[in-house]
C-alpha cells in the first residue's frame, strides 16, 4: 500500500469513528448528496431527547457510559458516545 493510499484509509477510518462516536453515519465515493440529506432530514424528523441526572450525588467530573437500548424490530439508535 503506498503512502497516500495509507493516508485515505486513515483519514477513511477517522470519518468512520467520529460518525460512530457522535450518532451520525460517513458517506464516501458518492456524489448523491440529495440522498445523504434525505436521510439527515428523516433521522431529524424521528427523534427524542433524552437526560440524565445523576443521583448519587458524586460530582466528580467523570464521564460514565449511558446505553439506550429500544424494543421493536427494526427500530435504530442514533447516539454519540
Amino acid at each position: 500500500m503506498s503512502g497516500g493510499e495509507r493516508a485515505r484509509e486513515d483519514t477513511r477510518g477517522q470519518l468512520i469513528l467520529f460518525s460512530e462516536r457522535t450518532g451520525g453515519a460517513a458517506f464516501f465515493n458518492t456524489n448523491d448528496l440529495s440522498t445523504a440529506m434525505k436521510r439527515a432530514t428523516d433521522d431529524a424528523g424521528l427523534s427524542y431527547a433524552l437526560t440524565f441526572r445523576p443521583t448519587h450525588g458524586q460530582w466528580d467530573g467523570r464521564f460514565r457510559e449511558l446505553r439506550v437500548v429500544v424494543n421493536r424490530p427494526a427500530m435504530q439508535v442514533n447516539a454519540r458516545k
